[in-house]
């Protein structure tokens, strides 16, 4: 229960974050608000890698922290400049929605890179994600 209650902590923190970037980016260049966003994560990760390192509980062979850093690259890097131009040329509201669908490729992507199993849940949570962002995407009111 534990991890279910930390996960929802983050979906909240994750929940109002777009609200900052939307608010950020209005007259920045997605390429300094991408810059700037990181500066404060690297802060913040930098103080907690110093306290890791006083309990001397840093340790990481050398195909860990390529892949670490690749996704660092692409998801940080990448994927965060793309966030912000699709920030700052449609609405949060349709955004976000879009970009919540990263369980599909990652479902997807587990099934072809790491051979996950493909289960009848999994079809069917996958239909869930896309008809739910249809849903948003498409609604009313």
């Amino acid at each position: 229960m534990k991890g279910e209650i930390l996960a929802i902590i983050v979906a909240m923190i994750w929940g109002f974050v777009p609200i900052l970037d939307k608010l950020g980016i209005l007259n920045v260049h997605p390429f300094v608000g991408n810059f700037v966003r990181s500066m404060g994560s690297f802060v913040f990760m930098f103080m907690i890698f110093l306290y890791m390192l006083k309990m001397k509980q840093v340790q990481i062979d050398k195909v860990s922290a390529l892949y670490l850093f690749t996704a660092g690259l692409l998801a940080g890097g990448l994927a965060g400049i793309i966030y912000y131009f699709a920030m700052k040329f449609a609405p949060v509201s349709r955004v976000i929605p879009l970009t919540s669908l990263y369980p599909f490729f990652a479902a997807i992507f587990s099934i072809i890179f790491l051979g996950e199993n493909v289960t009848p849940r999994l079809l069917i949570g996958i239909l869930f994600i896309i008809l739910g962002t249809y849903l948003i995407l498409t609604g009313k009111g």
